[in-house]
C-alpha cells in the first residue's frame, strides 16, 4: 500500500497543472492584431511575443495588457491532474505549489486551485528561476513536478527528486536534453501516479536487502550529506558486506558496502558507510509496470478520446499536403474561434489556421480543395 506520509510534493501550475501556453498565445495574437504588429517568425510556447515585429519600447504595453487581461482563473486543467493532486494528498503527501506568476495574481491563482483542483487554502510560492534555488534550500526535501528543465535541474541540486512534465510542453527545450540530465519525464497524469507507485515498490525493496546483495546509490543528494564519500560511487554496483536495521521497525538504517575499483584507505575493510535511505537494491531491466487497482481506475478516468482534424498545406506545383492535427492535446475545436493553433499529430509542427480551413475528416477537406 503506497504511503507518502511526511513527504512533500511541489507542483508548478502553468502547463503542469493548467493548460496555459495555448491560451497565452491566443491573447498575445489578439494584442498584436489590435496594434498592427505582424507575425515574422515561427510559433513557440514561450516568448511568443518575439514572433512579432513589436518594437522593444512597446513591450511594457504588451506586458501590461497581458497582466490585466489574461484569465488565470479560467484556465482548463490538464486531464487527470486534479485527480493526481488529490491522490497524493489521500496517500499522505503534503502538496504545495510554485509559480512564476506575479504575486498580484494570488487571488486568481487561489480561486483556480480551489475550483479546478479542489484545494482550499493552498500554499503557493511565487518565484522566478533566479530565486528558486534559495527558496528550495529552505523547504523540506521532496519532489518537484514541473515543465521547466532549468527549475528541475535546480531542484535536483537542492536534494529534491524532479519529475519533468511534458503533458503540454517542456519549457524551451526538447526531451533529448532532459534525457541527458537523467530527468524522469512524464507525458500524462497517469504516468505521475505510476512514478510514485513504482518508487514505493523500489523503496520496499530496500527492506529486502541482505548481506551479499548489490545496491546502487539512489540520490545524488547523498554527497551533500556526506561530502567525504567519493562521487565515483554514483552509478556503481556496491556490494553489501554489513547492514544495520532498526530493531523495532526492521527499517534499514545503514549499509556497509565495497566498490570494485574504489578504495577507502581509512577503512580496515575497505568499505563505505551509507544511509539506508540513499540506496536501492540492484535489479536488472526493472520495468515501471502499474498493477495497483487505484492506478487502473486513474487510467480509465484520464484517458479520453482525442479529436483529430485535417488541414492542407501548399506543396507547390499543384500539390497539396494533408496534415493530421490536434487542438490542445486532443480537445474538440469550438466553432467560435476565428483562428486556431493546432499541432501536427507527430507533435513536431504547429500551425495558426482559420477555423473554416480545419476539417474533421479527409473527405470534407478534399471537397474543399476541389472547390477552390
Amino acid at each position: 500500500m503506497i504511503n507518502l506520509t511526511g513527504k512533500t510534493v511541489l507542483f508548478d501550475i502553468d502547463d503542469t497543472l493548467s493548460i496555459t501556453s495555448y491560451r497565452w498565445m491566443e491573447y498575445v495574437a489578439v494584442f498584436m492584431s489590435m496594434n498592427g504588429y505582424t507575425q515574422l517568425g515561427g510559433l513557440a510556447h514561450y516568448g511568443f511575443e518575439k514572433s512579432f515585429n513589436i518594437p522593444e519600447k512597446e513591450l511594457p504595453n504588451y506586458r501590461a495588457f497581458m497582466n490585466l487581461n489574461f484569465p488565470y482563473d479560467e484556465l482548463e486543467v490538464i486531464p487527470g491532474m486534479d485527480r493526481v493532486v488529490r491522490f497524493l494528498i489521500d496517500k499522505g503527501a503534503t502538496v504545495k505549489f510554485i509559480t512564476n506568476r506575479r504575486k498580484e495574481h494570488l487571488k486568481a491563482t487561489r480561486k483556480w486551485l480551489a475550483q479546478k483542483i479542489g484545494i482550499d487554502n493552498p500554499r503557493i510560492y511565487f518565484t522566478s528561476n533566479d530565486t528558486v534555488e534559495e527558496l528550495l534550500m529552505k523547504l523540506p526535501r521532496g519532489y518537484l513536478i514541473d515543465n521547466s528543465l532549468k527549475r528541475c535541474a535546480i531542484a535536483k541540486r537542492c536534494g529534491f527528486t524532479p519529475i519533468l512534465s511534458n503533458c503540454i510542453c517542456i519549457d524551451n527545450i526538447d526531451c533529448s536534453e532532459a534525457d541527458k540530465q537523467g530527468m524522469f519525464i512524464v507525458k500524462n497524469a497517469a504516468e505521475i501516479v505510476n512514478f510514485f507507485i513504482s518508487e514505493e515498490e523500489e523503496n520496499s525493496k530496500v527492506d529486502e536487502i541482505k548481506v551479499g546483495d548489490f545496491v546502487t546509490i539512489s540520490n545524488e543528494h547523498l554527497f551533500d550529506k556526506a561530502p567525504w564519500l567519493p562521487k565515483g560511487l554514483m552509478g556503481k554496483a556496491l556490494r553489501v558486506i554489513d547492514l544495520y536495521r532498526d530493531p523495532k521497525t526492521n527499517k534499514l538504517l545503514r549499509v556497509s558496502v565495497t566498490c570494485s575499483g574504489i578504495d577507502n584507505p581509512k577503512s580496515k575493510y575497505n568499505c563505505f558507510y551509507i544511509s539506508g535511505r540513499f540506496v536501492k537494491k540492484e535489479t536488472h531491466n526493472v520495468e515501471r509496470v502499474v498493477t495497483k487497482p487505484e492506478m487502473d481506475k486513474l487510467v480509465s478516468d484520464v484517458q479520453k478520446p482525442a479529436h483529430t482534424y485535417f488541414i492542407s498545406l501548399n506543396g507547390g506545383k499543384g500539390v497539396k499536403r494533408i496534415v493530421p492535427v490536434t487542438f490542445r492535446g486532443g480537445e474538440k475545436v469550438s466553432n467560435t474561434y476565428d483562428w486556431v493553433y493546432v499541432r501536427s499529430v507527430q507533435g513536431d509542427q504547429e500551425f495558426l489556421v482559420k477555423r473554416n480551413q480545419i476539417f474533421e475528416n479527409r473527405v470534407e477537406l478534399f471537397d474543399y480543395i476541389a472547390g477552390e
